[in-house]
């Protein structure tokens, strides 16, 4: 039997779109999603019934999947028909979403993560805060002493990069100081942490610094400088 070749050609398109959808890497909706319908949706789309508009939720699943009679602004595995690409790709600006008027636009990147999210089943995961906390079990091969460095080591091995040498004790003691107070250590502080040859030195010195007043005030400074009771960062 004498198949055309269109046929064919559309046939053998078919077989492979599962494919090539399979061989896409897993959208994560906390980590890639979330972020994207935070900045560009949430306001007219989100939680707050002030300034809600068309009576859609996209922070919720249930929102996100309503009949909005004849149509839902995401249909799990099928974007072709999701209302929210089809906004993010209109051309008509009454219909284009994000609205111009917020000077908001989607890169075509952040559109395909979208999209691919909703081609893997659109699954929303709750806020990390409400979910319990577990103890993640660490790589067995264990190079590094402390257990984060141990995770750390296992998701830069993946990508083909290790970690740094460790850095010498002034160089540490300096990073420690200005990233928990702001503000180097003075000359008997340095001295209090160089001289001490125990194991546990590093560690006594961190829980010095978390006790240490100077700590809550670096902590509260992003705070302060947001509500305005500070004039600059400093």
């Amino acid at each position: 039997m004498n198949i055309p070749k269109i046929f064919l050609l559309s046939f053998f398109s078919f077989l492979c779109v599962p494919l090539l959808a399979s061989a896409k890497p897993i959208v994560d909706f906390t980590r890639d999603v979330r972020p994207l319908l935070s900045e560009y949706c949430f306001h007219c789309h989100g939680p707050d019934k002030s300034t809600r508009e068309a009576k859609l939720r996209l922070d919720t699943e249930a929102g996100a999947l309503k009949d909005l009679g004849g149509y839902s602004a995401i249909v799990a595995g099928k974007p072709a028909v999701s209302e929210v690409v089809l906004r993010l790709h209109s051309k008509d600006k009454d219909e284009l979403m994000p609205p111009p008027k917020t000077g908001k636009v989607l890169s075509p990147e952040q559109k395909k993560i979208i999209e691919t999210w909703i081609t893997q089943g659109a699954g929303y995961e709750e806020h990390w805060s409400f979910k319990p906390i577990e103890t993640p079990s660490l790589p067995s091969v264990r190079t590094s002493t402390h257990s984060i460095d141990r995770l750390l080591e296992e998701a830069l091995s993946a990508q083909k990069l290790s970690l740094s040498p460790e850095a010498d004790r002034t160089t540490l003691l300096r990073r420690v100081f200005f990233d928990l107070v702001g503000m180097p250590p003075t000359p008997s502080e340095a001295t209090l942490f160089l001289d001490d040859s125990s194991p546990k030195a590093y560690e006594k010195l961190i829980d010095r610094l978390l006790s240490d007043e100077r700590f809550g005030e670096r902590m509260a400074v992003h705070w302060l400088d947001l509500v305005r009771f500070a004039d600059t960062i400093g």
